[in-house]
């Protein structure tokens, strides 16, 4: 080595001295510390996710997929393997010993309605069973029939509280609901097929005492339900009309027509 150059002289290695000192220092220890402190946490999550794969009903009971309040649900989407997320529902277990029915007043009726109206169930699988019922809750805001479809006629949600139980009933069955909108006492009414409108004019066709035809009279019509309609004014008590009239101007157009 020339006089002029100088070159450090290095130490003899001790890496692994070094890496020794370095892991027990006590920066280390807390790092690992930390590490398998964490490490414990996430296995104490997972374990207790795993446990929580196995449902146990907290009460005796029929299993319904899905929520029930959720309006549009489909069951087949409860599988082996399927995918699901967090707040959703897989599964109820309702209580048959309290029913609720829900059901879906179109908008022409809604004016009609209010709370604790009187009702008329009865069970399309139970012939000849029937209850008493009262509405507990009905929308102020409308929707569409079809939620996708808005042409569809408008509805309001409604929740009708039945006044008994039979053992028959289970959840899912279909119902139909009569609500007792209004009673009117001592009025004259007529099935709705009687009363028609024709050029403008609400009209009835009474059959003659002697049954042979029938007379075009004017009607003015009152409240209604879905079978019967109040008639104020052009009918007597007594008289009978005609569900299916053969109207005059009717034969006459047919005659003409012929001729």
């Amino acid at each position: 080595m020339s006089a002029d150059r100088s070159c450090p002289i290095r130490p003899t290695s001790t890496h692994a001295l070094q890496a020794l000192t370095l892991f027990n220092s006590d920066f280390m220890q807390q790092q690992s510390a930390l590490l398998a402190s964490r490490l414990e946490r996430e296995c104490k999550t997972l374990q207790e996710q795993i446990d929580k794969c196995d449902l146990k009903a907290p009460v005796d009971g029929l299993v319904v997929y899905g929520d029930p309040d959720q309006r549009y649900y489909y069951n087949d989407r409860v599988k082996v393997g399927m995918e699901w997320y967090g707040g959703n529902t897989i599964m109820t277990i309702p209580d048959l010993s309290a029913f609720e029915i829900d059901i879906s007043v179109p908008e022409e009726y809604r004016g009609k309605l209010s709370l604790n109206a009187k009702a008329a169930i009865t069970v399309e699988a139970i012939p000849g069973l029937s209850i008493p019922g009262e509405l507990i809750k009905l929308s102020d805001l409308a929707r569409s029939r079809v939620e996708w479809d808005n042409s569809s006629p408008k509805v309001f949600d409604g929740v009708i509280k039945p006044g008994g139980h039979d053992k028959r009933m289970v959840s899912g069955m279909t119902t139909r609901v009569e609500i007792v909108a209004e009673i009117l006492p001592e009025v004259l009414m007529v099935p709705l097929e009687a009363v028609i409108n024709e050029e403008g004019e609400t009209v009835c066709y009474v059959k003659s005492k002697n049954g042979q035809g029938t007379e075009k009279r004017k009607v003015k019509p009152g409240k209604s339900n879905d079978h019967f309609v109040q008639i104020l004014e052009g009918l007597k008590l007594g008289e009978e009309v005609d569900l299916s009239p053969a109207r005059g101007g009717d034969e006459a157009k047919a005659q003409a027509s012929a001729g």
